[in-house]
């Protein structure tokens, strides 16, 4: 400080008055750079805060049994056929998916998916089949639907400059994923009991459940509107537009009940049994797989919009669905449940630090 003084010092008056200026610059872009962090961390709390608060709403109409277990089934149900699919046909019915879909950001996903799947099988050699089974699909399959979809649109919302971008890529992935995600778990269960042995009648009742799958059809049919009449359902024509009003209503409703749904199911009794085990789990896919997505993306040279959609992707809470699929592949349905709550409950958190590292890369 005293160096700089006494150099100032020596300069004749307009070059002190040019440093001067130049210092008072650096600091106005210094204190701008920090206003403007600031008020993204703002945005990004804000986008979350919602899902914190329908998760919780849930929890407690869980726990007040104002959601009973048959209740639940029924929301699931009205979810998975109408609501969700509704909400993917919606974002991308009104895209133009001719702007493009950048296939990197799908083999970063799937990458950091098979990687997760194939280092979780590595070591969990010895584990008995039913809990080897369960613990795979802990670190792999996600809920891309109920929670990373929900997410996505109120982050969008939030920063509408690459809102239109983020939409469209997380959709176009998801739509994707949805089968190596109902492959891979299949895998992992069957296997976990049959060694190294492909169940081939699994694997083919797998492909027809995929084949049926309204999320996938949905998606589907969205991208063939969004090639095919680009804008469609943002600008419809006026016989369609009761049609398009009535696709709208179901699909804002599919946020709030897919979180409350989710909500619902978390169960904090069951984390008190294997922390162990718990621990491991919810670390590989609440960080590590997230990690693996976002440091293939940056290594493919993603765009912001691209590399946030396969890494919120894979840092999503394991999916619901993996409790029932675990009871008929003979997987262990409680440690399902233990690790659905556990990665559940702590998202929110994890989601928000991956949207905050996201943000400093863009």
């Amino acid at each position: 400080m005293l160096g700089f003084c006494l150099g100032a010092a020596s300069l004749p008056g307009r070059r002190i008055a040019l440093a001067i200026r130049r210092g008072w610059v650096g600091t106005s872009v210094g204190y701008g750079a920090g206003v403007i962090w600031i008020h993204e961390l703002f945005a990004l709390a804000g986008a979350l805060a919602p899902v914190f608060l329908l998760l919780a709403t849930g929890f407690a109409l869980g726990r007040l049994k104002l959601i009973s277990e048959a209740g639940n089934d029924s929301l699931d149900h009205l979810l998975y056929w109408v609501a969700l699919p509704a909400q993917l046909l919606w974002i991308l019915g009104r895209e133009d998916v001719r702007a493009g879909f950048d296939l990197r950001c799908l083999a970063a996903a799937a990458a950091a998916f098979a990687l997760g799947l194939l280092v979780a099988w590595r070591l969990t050699r010895g584990v008995a089949p039913a809990r080897r089974g369960s613990l795979v699909n802990g670190v792999g399959r996600a809920n891309g639907a109920f929670v990373g979809m929900p997410v996505i649109v109120l982050v969008a919302e939030a920063f509408p400059a690459e809102g239109a971008e983020l939409r469209r890529a997380y959709a176009v992935l998801f739509a994707c994923m949805v089968p190596l995600f109902n492959l891979g778990a299949v895998l992992a269960f069957r296997l976990a009991h049959t060694g190294q042995r492909p169940a081939w009648r699994d694997l083919a009742k797998a492909a027809q459940d995929i084949a049926r799958n309204p999320i996938i059809l949905a998606s589907v049919t969205g991208i063939a509107l969004a090639l095919f009449v680009p804008g469609g359902l943002a600008h419809p024509a006026a016989y369609a537009k009761p049609l398009v009003q009535a696709l709208e209503l179901i699909a804002l409703a599919a946020i709030p009940l897919a979180l409350i749904a989710t909500g619902s199911r978390i169960d904090p009794a069951l984390l008190g049994h294997d922390r162990r085990a718990l621990g491991w789990v919810t670390i590989a896919k609440l960080g590590l797989m997230p990690a693996l997505a976002c440091g293939l993306g940056l290594a493919l040279g993603l765009s912001h919009a691209a590399l946030t959609a396969a890494t919120v992707l894979m840092a999503c809470p394991v999916a619901m669905a993996s409790v029932p699929m675990a009871r008929m592949l003979g997987g262990d349905a409680r440690l399902m449940a233990m690790i659905i709550t556990a990665t559940t409950a702590l998202s929110p958190l994890t989601l928000f630090l991956w949207l905050v590292l996201l943000r400093a890369l863009s």
